[in-house]
């Protein structure tokens, strides 16, 4: 912590691990901002100690409705081929922590009345009292325009004050929303606005992607309608982690499509196992979630 100038600190990080570097900046009278940078994005493993295990399940029928009632002897839980006894937690009541991570770049200056429609109509529908919901704009970089918060109405004023200018970095956005989501519990979801035109990022898919499996936090997509069709450097993410993505749609269907969108993220099954003794490896362990064979689908981080 620095309290004068020169604001500068040397940081020793080790060699090959991939990681982030995260600066807070708070004035005196209590703004703030916020910077982080990827380190060693090129790493292909680390090393943890991991006692506790959590995955988040969404459960569907064939019409894409929600499967609700299940139990923990419902899912079938195999780490490295070895079958473990999980603890479900999933009730309606349960808090969702949500981000928005809303592209606030050049490229959408033509659509910036859907995407204010859409996350406000998002926070009206969704954000109940228990919830709680943080904002990150993203353009040539990501920050931190709003923290975590169940105030839907201050939410919707900084919708309201974001302005497109600048660059896309779409995957930089959806690291930097993903690092929020450490060190918290329970259900989760980030729900990105944008058009999905990556363009200047310094991370890559393959750094979202293993931060997501990190945090275990599912990505859902909503996307304007684009006369040029509609890139998918979004639509990896959200199909990896569990999530769903959302093109084109017209502002009519926002009511049914933002209950649907609630519905999943407070329906999600929260399951968890914890290992006898803490396990260090330097590499990911293979984890496979299923259902009974039903007329069902779920869906989890890969």
């Amino acid at each position: 912590t620095l309290t004068k100038a020169p604001f500068r600190a040397r940081i020793d990080v080790t060699a090959g691990e991939f990681g982030y570097l995260r600066a807070l900046a708070t004035l005196d009278d209590g703004t703030a901002t916020e910077a982080t940078k990827i380190y060693n994005a090129s790493g292909v493993s680390e090393s943890v100690e991991v006692g506790a295990v959590t995955v988040i399940a969404s459960v569907t029928d064939k019409s894409g409705d929600n499967v609700v009632g299940l139990n923990a002897g419902d899912f079938s839980v195999e780490e490295e081929g070895k079958r473990v006894a999980p603890t479900l937690r999933s009730t309606d009541d349960d808090p969702v922590t949500i981000g928005l991570a809303i592209d606030s770049s050049s490229s959408m200056s033509g659509r910036q009345l859907y995407i204010i429609r859409a996350a406000t109509q998002f926070l009206a529908r969704a954000l109940r009292p228990q919830d709680r919901a943080f904002m990150v704009a993203f353009d040539s970089g990501a920050r931190l325009v709003h923290p975590r918060s169940g105030d839907a109405a201050s939410l919707t004023e900084t919708v309201y004050d974001l302005t497109p200018n600048g660059g896309t970095s779409i995957f930089d956005g959806v690291t930097f929303s993903l690092q929020q989501f450490q060190g918290i519990g329970g259900k989760k979801a980030l729900l990105v606005f944008s058009d999905g035109r990556e363009g200047t990022s310094s991370a890559s898919a393959q750094e979202c992607e293993r931060l997501a499996r990190t945090v275990g936090v599912p990505v859902y997509v909503v996307v304007p309608p684009a006369p040029k069709g509609t890139p998918n450097a979004l639509s990896y993410i959200s199909k990896f982690t569990g999530g769903l993505m959302f093109l084109g749609e017209p502002e009519a269907t926002f009511p049914a499509l933002f209950d649907r969108l609630a519905a999943a993220m407070r329906g999600q099954y929260v399951l968890s196992f914890t290992r006898p003794a803490a396990i260090r490896s330097g590499a990911w362990r293979s984890i496979r979630v299923g259902v009974p064979p039903r007329e069902a689908k779920m869906r989890t981080t890969e």
